[in-house]
């Protein structure tokens, strides 16, 4: 049996979105990446640590984040404690993005011009959640991941390549603008019942 995918049948809009779907994706493991060796190496105190790797590598992104987060309130200071927030409140916002992104889409379509996005919700309210997301917008997430990839590394290294922790570096990487949070086109669960048929008088 020849399970191998053909794309003959695709439009060039659709293969054209389906090679920048697969760069994003790579884009965000290579952040997700980075962010784990950061926090790593806070871990451990040092870049690459084999320790400090094994002990962050089942954390889950959202864990990720607040870990960097109280790393940074409770036991960084000055600039240092700064930078390593901001790497946190990036990571959180662009995954957040990431999770809508990777796991929503349940269709391309060339009439709707990008990826259709369903999923639903029932995070203290019950809603369906419905999007479109554009190569635009596809380019615009990958672009984010390489921000990301490369400020957690500048912040990583600046901070143990010539100095501990708490010490603070002759410098530090550019931040990148902070992407805004993730806002999903939600509708109420009632909105989408189908109504009950009459009864016979």
């Amino acid at each position: 049996m020849n399970h191998s995918f053909s794309t003959d049948h695709l439009s060039v809009e659709a293969r054209s979105f389906f090679l920048a779907y697969g760069r994003c994706v790579i884009a965000w493991n290579g952040a997700e990446q980075q962010v784990r060796q950061l926090l790593s190496a806070l871990i451990s105190g040092e870049t690459h640590s084999v320790l400090g790797n094994i002990l962050s590598a089942e954390l889950g992104t959202r864990a990720i984040a607040e870990t960097l987060q109280s790393i940074a309130n409770d036991i960084l200071v000055g600039d240092a404690a700064t930078e390593v927030c901001y790497v946190a409140k990036l990571f959180s916002i662009i995954s957040g993005h990431r999770n809508y992104i990777i796991h929503g889409p349940a269709m391309y379509s060339d009439v709707a011009g990008g990826a259709v996005i369903h999923s639903w919700s029932a995070k203290g309210k019950l809603k369906k959640n419905s999007d479109v997301y554009t190569i635009e917008q596809i380019h615009e997430f990958t672009g984010w991941c390489w921000d990301l990839m490369n400020f957690a590394n500048g912040v990583m290294f600046a901070m143990y390549s010539n100095a501990p922790p708490n010490l603070e570096p002759s410098s530090w990487p550019e931040k990148p603008h902070l992407p805004p949070a993730i806002n999903k086109s939600a509708r109420d669960w009632r909105e989408l019942r189908r109504p009950r048929p009459a009864s016979p008088e």
